[in-house]
């Protein structure tokens, strides 16, 4: 079962926006992401590109993100009627992979309300 990030984005409809993700409360010391999946799951609706853990420092709701920390991926298709309810409320999973050993996955829901 995915854990479900307590943050609500909204997007704009029509609008492409880049979403990041900050996972350093949920990493070990110097444990970093190597990779990361990321899909929608509430419904066929969106289009998700640009998938990739950060090569760089980035800046998520004010705090800075260190390199491996986060994850990062665009998105666009969303609907003020889509989303598995027809709400405009989709659910994208995202699954990030550690570099520990044993590398941890564990599944991350963010849920993304179009306006």
């Amino acid at each position: 079962m995915a854990i479900t990030l307590e943050k609500i984005p909204s997007i704009s409809v029509g609008a492409t926006d880049t979403i990041a993700i900050n996972f350093e409360r949920w990493l070990d010391a110097s444990e970093t992401i190597s990779s990361a999946t990321v899909v929608e799951v509430t419904s066929s609706d969106l289009t998700l590109t640009n998938k990739a853990v950060n090569t760089e420092a980035i800046v998520v709701d004010g705090d800075t993100v260190a390199i491996g920390a986060g994850v990062q991926f665009s998105l666009s298709g969303q609907s003020a009627t889509g989303g598995a309810g027809g709400d405009g409320l989709y659910r994208i999973r995202v699954t990030p992979t550690t570099n520990s050993s044993p590398a941890r996955v564990v599944p991350f829901d963010i849920l993304i309300q179009a306006v």
